[in-house]
């Protein structure tokens, strides 16, 4: 079996359920066997490449674990790493996780540990430094200097030594978001996200975004080999997703015709008048969310708002609910306020189970301790975002008794 290191971005709790969705979606054996500040430890049969996922900075190849107690583990830590698996390149480099000022230290012990097994062992390589501020490259010096990596993450027990295989490309992504010919950033989510929320729903096959906007979803999954489906009740919407799903296929080579017939301007409340019962394998959206706001409301005022939001939410699920296919999920933002330590949302699970859905927590039977829903918030945020995750609930196997009724009212 093999080990891993995968660092993660900001959000450990949103990064890790599209990890373990992407392991389940794929049939692939994985174990956490720890979870650090700043890395996650695990055994599995394959790594997913970097850029595979929207949450995760860098995908690790775990060498060798030490305990932490011995004092010599400082001295010796490099000694029994195989050394064929240390950098051979013109430039190599070293992170510290966790990232912080205060590991700098043990940054600059394990540079000079390191830099003399090298030596030792033959390799001359120049070796990049990191400021004082932190102990740890970012995945952009990594990636624009094409440094080979040692990673060290401090556990709470365990010193884990690896080696960087994958590095996510930031660049990409901002391509993908701002150099595309229509921007209208109120109608739009971060690449980053599309694709989390992507991989969130484990599905592969025919993939719906009822309220797609500028297209950012469907263009992340186009890129992850889904056959798509949009619609937006705003018809120049509409238009903007078509000629950015053409710039994108024309800059990565995908092979999308018949945009015109693909993007369509339809009510989300109106699906199924248009898509047939049990045809989609996933939705994956971000619906109105109400205004935008320049201030954070009161209570009183989001609860203004997501009165006002609740007759569309209930009706897309529903809708939601009878053209997914069974078993299928959808993944959707909904909007959070917070005041203080207390906050208001959409009756979500409420509104949901009406419709035939059902919440699917990916991270419950690993018994780690976080929140569901997801949620994606920085401090600008005024509507925060509420990832949900539904799954259709199957429909009851019809009884002998019944088919006897139908029959005879035919």
């Amino acid at each position: 079996m093999n080990r891993f290191i995968f660092i993660h971005g900001k959000n450990l709790e949103l990064s890790l359920a599209e990890l373990v969705s992407w392991f389940d979606s794929n049939s692939y054996y994985f174990r956490i066997t720890e979870i650090g500040k700043g890395f996650i430890a695990a055994e599995a049969e394959k790594a997913p490449e970097a850029d595979s996922l929207g949450g995760m900075i860098k995908v690790c190849r775990l060498l060798e674990s030490f305990d932490k107690k011995p004092i010599h583990t400082r001295e010796s830590i490099f000694e029994n790493a195989p050394l064929k698996d240390l950098p051979k390149s013109k430039v190599f480099g070293l992170s510290v996780y966790p990232n912080s000022k205060k590991n700098n230290k043990f940054f600059q012990h394990y540079a000079s540990s390191l830099k003399r097994n090298l030596r030792q062992a033959g390799i001359n390589s120049k070796f990049m430094p990191v400021p004082k501020e932190r102990s740890a490259l970012t995945h952009v010096e990594v990636l624009k200097k094409r440094i080979e990596e040692i990673v060290v993450c401090m556990g709470r027990k365990k010193i884990h030594v690896g080696k960087t295989v994958s590095v996510h490309n930031p660049f990409e992504f901002q391509k993908r978001d701002i150099q595309r010919p229509e921007q209208r950033p109120m109608f739009s989510i971060p690449p980053r996200l599309a694709r989390i929320m992507v991989n969130l729903t484990g599905a592969k096959g025919l993939l719906l975004d009822p309220f797609c906007g500028m297209g950012t979803i469907l263009q992340e999954a186009s890129l992850m080999g889904f056959d798509i489906l949009g619609t937006d009740i705003d018809e120049d919407c509409c238009l903007a997703a078509i000629e950015n799903l053409y710039w994108l296929s024309q800059d990565y080579k995908l092979s999308l015709s018949n945009l015109d017939k693909k993007i369509m301007r339809v009510d989300a409340t109106k699906l199924s008048k248009v898509f047939q019962p049990k045809s989609i394998d996933a939705i994956v959206t971000e619906p109105n969310l109400g205004p935008a706001l320049k201030i954070s409301p009161d209570e009183n005022k989001a609860e203004g708002i997501l009165r006002g939001l609740k007759p569309l939410y209930e009706k897309s699920l529903k809708q939601f609910s009878t053209i997914l296919k069974e078993g299928g999920r959808v993944c959707m933002v909904l909007p959070r306020f917070e005041f203080g330590e207390h906050f208001a949302h959409p009756e979500t699970e409420k509104l949901a189970a009406r419709a035939g859905l059902r919440p699917v927590d990916i991270l419950a039977k690993y018994n780690l301790p976080h929140s569901f829903p997801y949620v994606d918030k920085e401090e600008r945020h005024k509507t925060i975002r509420e990832i949900w995750v539904f799954e259709k609930i199957p429909e009851p196997p019809s009884r002998p008794e019944d088919l006897h009724k139908k029959e005879f009212q035919a």
